[in-house]
Parts: C-alpha cells; structure tokens; sequence
C-alpha cells in the first residue's frame, strides 16, 4: 500500500550525512544494503532508525536528519517539492535521482483546498532511488525501492507486508512519463509538488568523486577512461559496455 501522510505545519530544517552533503560514492556503498533483507514497513525500525518504507528507505540511505543530528525521514511527496528537489528530465536521470509518485484529493483539477492560513490535508506518495540504465535508448531502468504493492514478488502479494523486501527492479519509460503529469498541492509549506524524475539538492547529495564522466568506443577496443573520448563514444554519468553500449552500473 503507498503511503498517505499529513502535509506538516512547518518543514524541519533538514541535513544529509550529519550536517555534510551524502557524496555519491558514500550513497553507492548505502543503497544496496537493504536490498533482499529489510521489508516494508511503516513503522520505525529500531535498528535503521527509520520506517523501512519508501520514504524512509530514501531518507536513511541519504542520512537525512534534523539539525540536532536525530534521524528524520522526509516523506514521499516531500521529495516531489522544491524544498528538497528539482524536477528534470527523464532522459537526464542519474545515479542518485529519485522518482516521486503523488496523488490524492489535493491534486490534478479536483483540489478540495482549505482557504486559510491552516496547512492541513493529505497527500498520497511514493518515491524511490534511480540506479541505471537498462539500455541506450533509456526505454527501462533499474531502481531501488521500498514498496509493497509495485513491482513485488508473489511470496509479498501473499503475505504484505513480512515478505515484501526491498528490491533491485526495472522500470519503464511510459510509468514515469504518466508520473512526471502528476502535481498536488503540499500546503504553504512545501508548495505545488510534482511527481516524476527528481533530482535531489546538492546541499543533500553531492559529487565527491562519484560522477566522474566515463567514456568508450563503440568498437570495443577502448577501456572506459577520458583518453577514449572520441565522436564514437558515449560520454555519460554512467560506464558504459563497449561492446553494447548499453549502461553497465555507475561510476
């Protein structure tokens, strides 16, 4: 079930990786550390510190807190606000980009709005990391996700949420394009949120050495390096298969 969560009254100043940015490179060594053993859950976990669910999975991998250092899971839709995020293409997604799902009664034309200065109401979400790309076309990519409804095995359909682990799964082009349509509105705190590619504020993930530009020939002789940067290369986020040219993991 995708979560549905309260739009808060103020947002909580925010910090990633104890008041650092997460570097990528730390992010790589995170984000697959859940994947096969920790199921879904609202609840906080007490050994992660946070609800091992969509939300909660992205925020603990990104380390986010409050700014006392507590751990502090940013919710879904929250991710879908410029508070947190900008929205950016499909094709431009990256290792570390996230991928916001949000709907409910304050979204689309139908929105049911109070007309004070109250900030309550309720947005639907779900939100998970971009991994790579299946392909050069960027028709399918894998992801990382927390969920027990999308994408998940029949051992989860039969018995939510105890065996819906987190999961290493492809997704499609048309998924995300009908998400990227998606806008509700997050109250005064976190304005008109947006579903679709997001790509998460610098002050929260941050290059350190992860997102070094790799290139290689076409013909499968060059090694993945600058020096084989040639018009026959791929010059990319991502390392790239010479022989296929299709994305083989991140940097």
């Amino acid at each position: 079930m995708l979560s549905i969560i309260a739009a808060a009254a103020a947002a909580p100043t925010v910090t990633a990786n104890g008041g650092a940015c997460m570097p990528v490179s730390v992010l790589k060594q995170r984000m697959p550390t859940w994947l096969g053993t920790v199921p879904y859950s609202h609840r906080k976990n007490a050994s992660w510190g946070y609800p091992t669910d969509c939300s909660g999975f992205v925020s603990w991998a990104l380390n986010m807190t409050t700014k006392d250092g507590a751990p502090l899971t940013v919710k879904a839709y929250e991710w879908g606000s410029k508070v947190n995020s900008e929205r950016i293409e499909y094709d431009d997604l990256r290792y570390g980009d996230v991928v916001t799902h949000v709907f409910g009664k304050r979204c689309g034309g139908n929105l049911e709005l109070e007309q004070d200065d109250s900030d309550l109401g309720y947005v639907s979400g779900h939100v998970f990391f971009f991994d790579k790309w299946v392909d050069a076309q960027h028709n399918e990519f894998w992801a990382y996700e927390s969920t027990e409804t999308l994408n998940q095995t029949e051992a989860c359909e039969k018995d939510k949420p105890a065996e819906c682990f987190n999961h290493h799964v492809k997704k499609e082009r048309a998924w995300v394009l009908a998400r990227a349509k998606e806008s509700c509105d997050g109250g005064k705190t976190y304005g008109n949120v947006t579903g679709g590619p997001q790509r998460v504020h610098a002050d929260l993930l941050c290059d350190g050495g992860g997102w070094e530009t790799r290139c290689v020939s076409d013909g499968g002789e060059c090694t993945a390096n600058v020096d084989c940067c040639s018009e026959h290369c791929f010059a990319g986020r991502m390392p790239f298969d010479p022989r296929t040219c299709a994305s083989v993991g991140p940097g």
